[in-house]
């Protein structure tokens, strides 16, 4: 769970309350799953007899090096690379990209282990080639409070200018969007090449596109494209650096292009051809409706009502979401079976009426009193945060809080005619009073209820209820009225449930 500013978020000017219908309480900081885990389904990963592990995620800390919640040892015989060039430990950093393979001392869970190898890969170098939205080499980056960024001016994304040199540490999705971890400001003779990385598009003999950036292949013969080049090739392309760059240029001196597979690396001699991994990224490819599947870039992650989510719901799963999962890869058929998924930023969800007013296009908008985020990467099938809105009506907005309570929109969409008695919130907790909490500022109060349900929906009474809660324990509030007032307040007449 990402780390909340508490004090920022108790300092919002704009407090809401809602009168509340149904209340559910997801307890953010302990895990609960549908019903199991699947490893004992599949045989388990403990238990199985099975050596050696691997994986791809975030470079979180160093006492050895940390992957988020798995800390692997380093040898004499550890191998390093950085962008495919040899290097040593201490040339890794917090917020790098890496895949990595776990010796046979791996535990069962893949938490630790021996590291063999350590392969860190940055996603994009090059030149800023657009400051709002925030752009590199034509790509649109999303940047939020967790993306550590290193010789940046003041520590502020704001203060790059188009002619400086960056690389670009993250994920990217189905739409070359790259979700970044770690930004790093460079000198203008500090990188010797450039280097892009995305999905091919309008692939000519001469040239292609990521994104909306035109690239000369400049006759450069192109390597790993089974059958050759083709629109929907993963591709790595490097280049010399280009003098004079800027947005709209074609990108030139292409010295090498690549096809690569999005997916986790298949140890050089696994023990079974079906091993314990890891994968971190962002969801795409996954629709709602009954499919048990979707794609982390490339890799096909697949899952079942007994996969236990942690840090969030089967509901959370939206395209553009970012997760760890955890399971059994299979090295011939290259899936992934889940047997946890972890959301790995602290997920909230707010349905409310939204005005016309309330939208700033293509920036933000404010529900509840709250200012949430758009991105390049926002999902906003009906238009609403890109285009606003003409009358009042409900806006569902799915998405996250970063590290300093910020608050960012994975989804937005229309749910039809505004109601005030159709409230829904979910997000941590503060300034915990039975029967009053507050919930991302908004103050709500429980004393209402009808019923408060625990993790497994099984009724509790207010007591052991607010006896669960904690500052950070995540809270969902359902079908809830809003007062208006001098103060809005909330009033719980239906159901309280805790969930993960």
């Amino acid at each position: 769970m990402s780390i909340i500013n508490w004090a920022q978020l108790l300092s919002m000017n704009s407090l809401a309350s809602l009168r509340l219908f149904t209340l559910i309480l997801i307890l953010g900081l302990t895990g609960c799953g549908g019903g199991g885990n699947s490893a004992a389904a599949n045989g388990g990963i403990g238990g199985s007899g099975i050596t050696g592990g691997t994986g791809s995620g975030e470079i979180t800390a160093f006492g050895s090096v940390i992957f988020g919640d798995s800390t692997f040892a380093i040898d004499n015989d550890t191998e390093f690379t950085i962008d495919g060039v040899s290097a040593i430990e201490s040339d890794l950093r917090v917020g790098m990209m890496a895949t990595f393979e776990v010796g046979d001392d791996a535990s069962s869970d893949l938490t630790s282990g021996t590291a063999q190898r350590i392969d860190a890969f940055t996603m994009i170098k090059g030149i800023v080639t657009n400051v709002t939205p925030f752009e590199v080499l034509g790509q649109p980056i999303v940047v939020t409070g967790d993306t550590l960024l290193d010789n940046v001016p003041n520590n502020d994304i704001a203060n790059l200018l188009s002619t400086d040199i960056v690389e670009i540490y993250g994920f990217t999705g189905s739409d070359n969007i790259v979700h970044a971890t770690r930004i790093e400001r460079k000198t203008l003779t500090g990188l010797i090449e450039w280097k892009l990385t995305g999905i091919a598009s309008s692939v000519t003999a001469t040239t292609l596109n990521i994104g909306a950036q035109l690239v000369n292949i400049n006759g450069v013969a192109i390597d790993d494209c089974t059958g050759g080049l083709v629109d929907g090739n993963f591709v790595e392309i490097k280049t010399d650096p280009n003098a004079g760059f800027v947005s709209g240029n074609t990108l030139n001196m292409v010295i090498e292009v690549e096809c690569q597979l999005q997916s986790i690396p298949v140890p050089a001699s696994p023990s079974t051809t079906i091993i314990p991994a890891q994968f971190e990224g962002v969801v795409s490819g996954f629709t709602s409706g009954g499919n048990l599947d979707f794609s982390i870039g490339g890799q096909l992650v697949e899952f079942t009502n007994t996969t236990e989510f942690l840090g969030g719901t089967l509901e959370d799963l939206v395209n553009g979401t970012r997760l760890e999962v955890e399971g059994l890869f299979d090295t011939s058929s290259f899936v992934l079976a889940a047997n946890k998924i972890k959301f790995k930023q602290t997920r909230i969800l707010i349905e409310a009426p939204v005005n016309p007013g309330d939208i700033t296009a293509g920036a933000s908008l404010d529900i509840l009193g709250l200012t949430v985020i758009g991105t390049a990467a926002t999902k906003d099938d009906d238009g609403i945060l890109s285009m606003g809105i003409s009358v009042t009506q409900q806006v569902e907005v799915k998405g996250f809080i970063d590290s300093n309570g910020t608050i960012f929109a994975e989804e937005v969409r229309g749910r039809g005619t505004a109601d005030s008695n159709a409230i829904r919130l979910r997000g941590p907790v503060a300034n915990i009073s039975s029967p009053n909490f507050d919930i991302l500022g908004v103050s709500v109060g429980a004393a209402g209820a009808a019923a408060y349900l625990d993790l497994e929906e099984a009724p509790i009474n207010i007591a052991a209820f607010f006896g669960l809660l904690s500052d950070g324990v995540i809270v969902a509030v359902e079908d809830a009225q809003l007062n208006i007032g001098p103060a809005l307040s909330m009033d719980v007449d239906s159901t309280v449930q805790l969930e993960d």
